[in-house]
């Protein structure tokens, strides 16, 4: 199944601005352009498929392989500044989460990432 998801980039409208002020002192927050990033992965559970029956593992948290499946931009890749940390609202077996991507595996040929899509790590947690 693939999941939709969503890395919003903020740029400075001007960035050659200077900083501007309140009547206070306090600096007021630069104008800034948002870009939203739609792609779609698809997420699979690491574990064996028995892990919820295990004693002591939370059923909240799944680790799972991702894989970029469509993407707007010419490549299956992560969005530029979409890697280790970056975190996705998302669905996961029918409860609402939180999609935080983990490390990518170093091996990926550029040509199979081209093909198939870049694979990455990520756990998801339940909300």
């Amino acid at each position: 199944m693939n999941y939709p998801l969503r890395h919003t980039v903020t740029t400075p409208a001007d960035p050659g601005a200077p900083q501007e002020y309140d009547e206070y002192g306090d600096p007021i927050p630069a104008a800034s352009i948002e870009t939203y990033l739609d792609f779609e992965v698809q997420l699979e559970p690491r574990d064996d498929g028995n892990a919820q029956a295990r004693l002591g593992v939370d059923p909240t948290e799944v680790d799972v392989n991702g894989l970029v499946t469509k993407t707007a931009w010419s490549t299956l890749t992560l969005p530029e500044g979409a890697g280790a940390g970056s975190s996705f609202k998302v669905t996961f077996r029918a409860k609402s989460g939180v999609l935080t991507i983990g490390a990518a595996p170093d091996d990926q040929h550029p040509k199979t990432v081209n093909k198939i899509g870049e694979e990455f790590r990520a756990r998801w947690r339940s909300s």
